[in-house]
């Protein structure tokens, strides 16, 4: 068991942190995030220590990372820390919670999180530092490139891409066999139909209000 060095100060950070140490297969070292960030020394009793010089606290030689953070800047945050990380020495951790369905043929890259209940089924094909929150549908054959974001509850059909960089809101759906491009935004709740282009924004609009109180509905 290698111990895991986390990256991160937020609720993802949290969660990360909750879901290693609830698995035997896992330990965690201690906290490491940008200098001007640190607010505390410790966090959950572990040490929280500047990413700067995190190579003289915890040795890239029997230590892994995982950075924990989540999609700001469309992952281009997540993928920074990820290379310097790298130059620094370090291997990653991957983490895939014990009730995830992996099909036979589901290959993954280095540093992968895959939440509670996700499905990724058969020869789906997942890049490098991509997260997969919780309750996913993630069809067969799909190519997740690098440094994808995919929140909760998304359903995603067969052979689908995504190319790297995307983020996919809470709920979205994915017909079959489309591309999306590199950087595309989808957001909570929206169907994609067509492909879309680089750095695509979908939104939804926001559920009618109806001019009348709650209690006037008789249910």
């Amino acid at each position: 068991m290698t111990p895991v060095v986390l990256f991160g100060n937020s609720a993802s950070t949290a969660m990360a942190y909750h879901q290693l140490t609830a698995d035997p297969a896992y330990s965690v070292a201690g906290f490491t995030l940008d200098r001007d960030f640190i607010s505390q020394n410790e966090w959950f009793g572990l040490p929280m220590v500047p990413f700067e010089e995190v190579e003289q606290y915890f040795p890239p030689d029997s230590h892994d990372m995982l950075i924990a953070i989540a999609y700001t800047s469309m992952n281009t945050l997540r993928q920074e820390r990820y290379d310097q990380a790298i130059e620094k020495g370090f291997s990653f951790a991957s983490y895939i919670h014990p009730t995830a369905l992996i099909y036979p043929g589901v290959s993954f890259g280095e540093h992968c999180m895959v939440g509670p209940f996700t499905v990724i089924q058969p020869d789906a094909q997942i890049g490098n530092n991509v997260v997969i929150r919780d309750h996913c549908h993630i069809g067969h054959d799909n190519r997740i490139h690098d440094h994808c974001f995919i929140s909760g509850h998304c359903n995603i059909s067969g052979y689908v891409t995504l190319e790297s960089h995307c983020f996919l809101g809470a709920g979205v759906v994915v017909k079959n066999g489309l591309t999306l491009k590199r950087s595309s935004l989808i957001g909570a709740g929206v169907t994609i139909l067509d492909n879309t282009s680089e750095h695509d924004v979908y939104m939804n609009r926001s559920a009618q209000k109806l001019p009348f109180p709650s209690d006037r509905i008789k249910i």
